[in-house]
């Protein structure tokens, strides 16, 4: 009796908690079920707001038009009416290129003619250009007469066979290329001297100095004035007290019975008739003694 009682309670008891485990299932049944409603009904609610977001942006997008490019000719007379500007000196070009518009000689408005003068250009620029130009015609020439020199030397002495044919054939290309080097110089020099017409040219010269003894033969040649100045020599290289301390020109000038100054002088004055002497001077004695060495005979 008491064994049937005791399985009666644990009966009771088991089955009070299998329905407290249905109820908690139930529960945690129900909280899912509502969170994923509540999910999709958060993904639903997103999607529809970017679709409408998008639709509302397609009413936004900038439009583009493309247009192809092309070139024609256009038969047609243009006429322009303006002025000239330029009522100053103002720089053209470059240097070595250009000049200065020194002067304008039409008003606005002013009606012009074929051929008439508008203005003035100073293209003093170009003198250096071309005195350069010259001397560099000159070295070419004196360059290209060496290597023609050269070939016909190795012409002479490669019969006897003293020198190789590859040597006598490089002295013959060098002497080519030389005189087409003197061909260029020549155009080079010919087209500064179209820009501009070169009537004297002024550099550094004297009988310790002389650098320029091509040029100025070329300037000779083409009737150009050539000016040295430091005729005396700089007072960088000790002027005309470096001459007369120079054995042969002292010696020259006793012979002559001059001073050294009147035989730098004379000899300038006989080195080309297209030099012309611009000497400084402080005092009356030293301007006769400059003129007079114009009748120093070397």
């Amino acid at each position: 009796m008491l064994a049937t009682v005791m399985d009666r309670s644990n009966l009771k008891g088991t089955k009070a908690w299998s329905a407290w485990l249905m109820s908690r299932r139930g529960l945690w049944l129900f909280v899912a079920i509502f969170l994923g409603l509540a999910g999709l009904l958060v993904f639903r609610l997103s999607a529809l707001g970017s679709a409408k977001q998008l639709t509302a942006n397609k009413g936004n997008v900038p439009t583009v038009t493309v247009t192809q490019v092309t070139m024609s000719s256009v038969p047609t007379t243009v006429s322009i009416v303006g002025t000239i500007a330029a009522r100053y000196d103002i720089p053209i070009g470059v240097e070595g290129d250009g000049g200065l518009v020194s002067g304008i000689f039409v008003e606005a408005g002013d009606r012009v003619k074929r051929g008439q003068l508008l203005a003035r250009l100073n293209v003093s620029v170009l003198q250096p250009q071309v005195g350069s130009l010259a001397a560099a015609l000159d070295q070419a020439r004196a360059e290209s007469e060496l290597a023609a020199a050269e070939y016909r030397r190795a012409v002479a002495v490669g019969a006897a066979g003293a020198l190789s044919t590859e040597e006598t054939e490089r002295r013959r290309s060098s002497s080519v290329t030389a005189a087409a080097k003197v061909k260029v110089a020549e155009a080079q020099l010919a087209e500064a001297q179209a820009i501009t017409e070169i009537v004297c040219v002024q550099n550094n010269y004297n009988l310790a100095h002389r650098h320029d003894d091509s040029l100025i033969d070329e300037l000779a040649r083409q009737g150009i004035a050539y000016v040295p100045f430091f005729p005396l020599g700089s007072a960088y290289t000790g002027g005309p007290k470096h001459l007369a301390a120079n054995p042969i020109i002292a010696g020259i000038a006793a012979k002559h019975r001059v001073t050294a100054t009147q035989v730098a002088l004379a000899w300038l004055l006989h080195r080309s008739p297209q030099i012309l002497l611009i000497p400084g001077t402080t005092s009356v004695a030293h301007l006769e003694e400059n003129l007079a060495a114009a009748d120093v005979n070397l």
